[in-house]
C-alpha cells in the first residue's frame, strides 16, 4: 500500500522506498515510535528501520486472504493470494487458480495459469501460499 510517512525527530531527507508496506504494519510503527516496550504480539513489522535505512530482513511477498460470507459475498470465493514484485498467484476455494505477470500485465488482464513456460514460477508461488496461508480461511484447505 502507498504510504506517505514523516518524522522529524528521524532527521533524514525525503525519500522513496519501493519495499511493501501493509496497513498490518502501521501499529507497530505508533508502538515502536512511541517507545512500549511490552505489548501483544503483531503481524505487521515496525516501518522505524525501513525510515531510517535498514531494509535489510524486509518482506519481499506478502498473503491476501479473503473468507467468503455466502453467496451473496462482493469479494467472491474464499481464496488465498500471495504478491510479489513481479508476480501475484491466487487460488479459490473454487479450485480455480490466477497468475499474473504484474510488470508486463499490471492490470491483471491475463492469466498465465497452466501454462507450461510458467510451471516454474506457478509451482513456486503456489509452495509459498500455501506457506503463509496457514491457517487457511475457515471452511476451506488450499492444495
Amino acid at each position: 500500500m502507498p504510504i506517505l510517512a514523516r518524522w522529524d525527530t528521524l532527521g533524514s531527507a525525503p525519500s522513496t522506498l519501493s519495499q511493501f508496506t501493509l496497513n498490518i504494519d502501521l501499529a507497530p510503527t505508533i508502538v515502536e515510535a512511541a517507545g512500549v516496550s511490552q505489548h501483544n504480539p503483531f503481524d505487521g513489522h515496525s516501518l522505524l528501520p525501513l525510515l531510517q535505512g535498514d531494509t535489510s530482513g524486509w518482506r519481499s511477498d506478502f498473503l491476501v486472504e479473503h473468507l467468503s460470507t455466502g453467496t451473496n459475498d462482493q469479494g467472491g470465493p474464499s481464496y488465498c493470494s500471495v504478491r510479489n514484485s513481479r508476480w501475484k498467484f491466487v487460488q479459490y476455494a473454487t479450485g480455480e487458480r490466477e497468475l499474473y505477470d504484474l510488470t508486463n500485465d499490471p492490470y491483471e488482464l491475463v492469466s498465465r495459469d497452466g501454462q507450461a513456460a510458467y510451471r516454474t514460477t506457478e509451482d513456486a508461488l503456489h509452495d509459498r501460499m500455501l506457506q503463509l496461508c496457514n491457517p487457511p480461511p475457515p471452511g476451506w484447505q488450499p492444495q
